[in-house]
C-alpha cells in the first residue's frame, strides 16, 4: 500500500506507481524492474488517497538481500511533473513456510531407497556367507547325491515326472559285439576286430 498526502494548496494527479529491485551495494543497477500501477487519481488538497500496489519478484531472488525502490509520479495542476521515492530500502527474500515441502519429501524418499538398497546388499552378503557355510558342511553329502544321479540333484522333483527306466540301456556298439560274440562263438579279441 503506497499512501499520498497533499499538505499543498493545490491539487495533484498521481499518475503512475512503479518499482524495482537494485543490487543492494549499487543502488544505480536494477536487477528487475515490476509492472508500473496507472492510477490517474486526483489528490486534492488536505486529502490522503492509499494506492495498493502489487508486485511478484522472481523465485530466484528467495535467500538473497535486494535493495527495492518504489517511485510515485505525480503532476499538479499546471502539468509539471514530479517523482517521489516513497521505499527505499535493502530487503531479504525468504521462502513461505509451507506444511509441505516437495524437495524435502522426495530427498527422504531417496535416501530411504539407498537405505533399503544397503540393506538388501548387506542381506545377500551376509545370505551368501551362510550358504557357503552350509554348503561346505554339508559338501560331502551334496557330492555324493550329484554323483549318484549325474550331474545334478533331482531328489526335489516328483518321482512321477522323471522317466522310468523300464530296461537297461545299452548302447549299440555293446548289442552287436554281443550278438557277434553269441552267434558265432568267437573270442572276445574277435569281435572287437569286427567292430572296428
Amino acid at each position: 500500500l503506497v499512501g499520498a498526502r497533499n499538505n499543498g494548496t493545490q491539487s495533484f494527479v498521481v499518475e503512475s506507481i512503479d518499482g524495482s529491485l537494485r543490487y543492494p551495494q549499487d543502488f544505480t543497477y536494477y536487477i528487475q524492474n515490476f509492472t508500473a500501477l496507472r492510477a490517474e487519481k486526483t489528490v486534492e488538497p488536505g486529502l490522503e488517497s492509499t494506492f495498493e500496489y502489487l508486485f511478484m519478484p522472481s523465485e530466484t531472488f528467495n535467500g538473497r538481500p535486494m535493495g527495492l525502490v518504489v517511485l510515485v509520479n505525480y503532476r499538479n495542476n499546471e502539468g509539471k511533473r514530479f517523482q517521489n521515492v516513497v521505499f527505499n530500502q535493502t530487503i531479504n527474500f525468504i521462502d513461505a513456510d509451507e506444511g509441505f515441502d516437495g524437495e524435502t519429501f522426495f530427498l527422504y524418499i531417496f535416501l530411504g531407497a539407498i537405505l533399503v538398497l544397503l540393506g538388501f546388499v548387506a542381506y545377500q552378503y551376509l545370505l551368501a556367507n551362510r550358504v557357503k557355510r552350509v554348503s561346505g558342511k554339508l559338501g560331502s553329502q551334496n557330492l555324493a547325491t550329484q554323483q549318484g544321479k549325474g550331474n545334478y540333484d533331482v531328489d526335489w522333483i516328483p518321482k512321477h515326472h522323471l522317466p522310468q527306466n523300464r530296461s537297461p540301456k545299452k548302447s549299440p556298439r555293446e548289442r552287436k559285439s554281443r550278438q557277434a560274440n553269441g552267434v558265432n562263438g568267437t573270442s572276445g579279441a574277435a569281435s572287437s576286430e569286427n567292430d572296428e
